[in-house]
This record gives structure tokens, C-alpha cells and sequence, in this order.
């Protein structure tokens, strides 16, 4: 009798061992989950995937130079808002162009090059010419109030435009740039943290590239 007690024991403790185990496996499995809703379910982290994904997918094609709001890249989620010509060095450089498209709502710069453009003809009139651009880089932003309708909060990011004439930099070449500001209830902002971000054009590597923050000051447009 004592034996078979023992026997039958040492079977119990292994199935307790196994059901152990069995339930910490479930525990971890399910704080896995957790931690994957959580990542999947953080606030705008899936839109702004998204819309990386769509601005990523912008890389190589093209549009025309006439394109007005709406879609301008074919099958692409992404809406044209304004595209201008980019200057360095107090000179245009011929043939590049900068830009902004919303991606599901979020702003994406955007970097374009003229290409040789296709001929149409115009019934029996004259041949003309169909400039095109092809979009050579992408730049997708977080959320800023100026390209939203949503409401960003008292202090909101806002996306300032190389043209807008607000900002100002120490660094040398004259460069073309866009700033992402938060004004903090001041009617200007100098360094971090009120200069959140700066990126440049670099037209040679066809690229975006990431300024000094420390080295701009903007000020907010007058409104007298």
C-alpha cells in the first residue's frame, strides 16, 4: 500500500508540475496579446503607419503639372494641397520641386523632378506639351493643425512653409526648409522645445534631411 500512496504521489505532483506549467504559458501568451492591442490600439500610431505606407507607395510616380486638389498619383489614397518650385542660395533650382499631399489626413512633404514630358495632340490643333513630375521623395509628418480639421488641442503643432517668410536660420547656404512649431502661447519661438523639427531639401542625394532645431527662430504672421 505505502508503494502504490507513493506512486500515485509522485503521478500528482508531476500533473500539478504540468498544469504549472501549463497555465504560466497561458499567462505569458496572454500578456503577449495584451501588449500587441496595446501597440496596435496606441492613438494615431496606425494612421500614421498607414500613411507612410501610402507616401512609400508615391516613390517613382508621377503626375501633372496642372493637378489641382484631389488625387494626383493614380490608385493612391493621397490628396495634392500645393507643390512649388525650391529655391537655394537665393537661386531656383531649375527643374525641383517641393510640395505637400495628405494621406489619409496626414501632411507628407514631398520631393519632385521634372521629367521629359509626354507629347498629346489637341485634335486638329497643335501639339502640346504635358509636363510631368515624379516624386523622388517622401517626408510623412505627425499631425499639425493647419492641415487638420480635427481639434489639435490649446497647443498644436503647426507646419510652417519654406515660402511663408516666418523663419529664420544661422546656418550658412541660405537653405530651403520646413519647420514643425508649437507656439506655447507665444507669439515666437526660438530652439527647442518650440522648434519641434526641421528638415531640409537635399536636392543632389534626392532626400530630406534633419536641421539643427537650435538654429531657427520663427515668429507667428501678424494679423494687423
Amino acid at each position: 500500500w505505502t508503494k502504490a500512496a507513493l506512486v500515485w504521489q509522485h503521478g500528482f505532483k508531476n500533473a500539478r508540475r504540468g498544469h504549472e506549467a501549463v497555465v504560466m504559458i497561458s499567462r505569458v501568451a496572454l500578456v503577449f496579446a495584451c501588449c500587441a492591442t496595446l501597440v496596435a490600439c496606441e492613438p494615431g500610431s496606425s494612421s500614421l503607419s498607414t500613411a507612410e505606407s501610402d507616401a512609400e507607395a508615391l516613390i517613382g510616380k508621377e503626375f501633372l503639372l496642372s493637378a489641382s486638389q484631389g488625387r494626383f498619383v493614380e490608385s493612391s489614397p493621397c490628396e495634392f494641397v500645393s507643390s512649388g518650385a525650391i529655391w537655394e542660395n537665393g537661386k531656383e533650382q531649375i527643374g525641383w520641386f517641393d510640395g505637400v499631399t495628405l494621406c489619409r489626413g496626414t501632411p507628407v512633404l514631398f520631393l519632385a523632378k521634372t521629367r521629359e514630358s509626354p507629347l498629346l495632340q489637341d485634335g486638329d490643333g497643335p501639339i502640346l506639351s504635358a509636363p510631368h513630375r515624379q516624386v523622388v521623395a517622401v517626408k510623412a509628418l505627425p499631425q499639425v493643425a493647419n492641415y487638420s480639421e480635427k481639434d489639435m488641442g490649446p497647443d498644436p503643432l503647426v507646419l510652417i512653409d519654406p515660402v511663408a517668410g516666418q523663419c529664420v536660420t544661422d546656418l550658412p547656404g541660405d537653405p530651403f526648409f520646413y519647420v514643425l512649431a508649437r507656439w506655447g502661447g507665444r507669439d515666437s519661438v526660438m530652439g527647442s522645445p518650440g522648434i519641434a523639427a526641421v528638415w531640409g531639401i537635399d536636392v543632389q542625394n534626392r532626400r530630406f534631411v534633419s536641421l539643427d532645431p537650435e538654429r531657427f527662430t520663427c515668429e507667428q504672421l501678424s494679423m494687423d
